[in-house]
């Protein structure tokens, strides 16, 4: 369910969807995607511990990379992107988000004879169920 969330948020901002449009993607991108795009994965899932029953808030690591032909242009997507998730809160798809914690990126070039860039940026996700 927090994959709906993050595709959601990241398509209602304007900002995001004026640099990748709908090249959202979740786990991987098709084979010839057009760049700009974001690909992003749930990592972990970790559900709080109670003895009343199941959780009623999970924490949800989440990666999301922006994938482009230039070094400048992904960290204009990541930029955007984490702007748009970092320190959210609010509902999406019917999916309560308590918050959104950035908590890392980093950078590397994915394909040394094309030169393409990815920055990879991990959050947290706290998601009331």
């Amino acid at each position: 369910m927090i994959g709906k969330a993050i595709y959601g948020r990241l398509q209602a901002v304007s900002a995001v969807t004026a640099l990748v449009s709908t090249r959202v993607y979740p786990d991987y991108a098709p084979q010839n995607a057009t760049y700009p795009f974001v690909v992003y994965r749930l990592t972990n899932n970790l559900p709080s511990d109670t003895k009343e029953g199941p959780s009623v808030l999970d924490t949800v690591q989440v990666t999301v990379e922006a994938y482009a032909e230039t070094y400048d242009a992904a960290i204009n997507v990541a930029e955007n992107v984490r702007t748009a998730l970092d320190r959210y809160s609010g509902t999406i798809e019917s999916i309560v988000i308590d918050s959104i914690r950035f908590s890392n990126s980093q950078s590397f070039d994915m394909n040394f004879d094309e030169h393409i860039y990815v920055i990879e940026q991990t959050y947290e996700v706290r998601q009331k169920r």
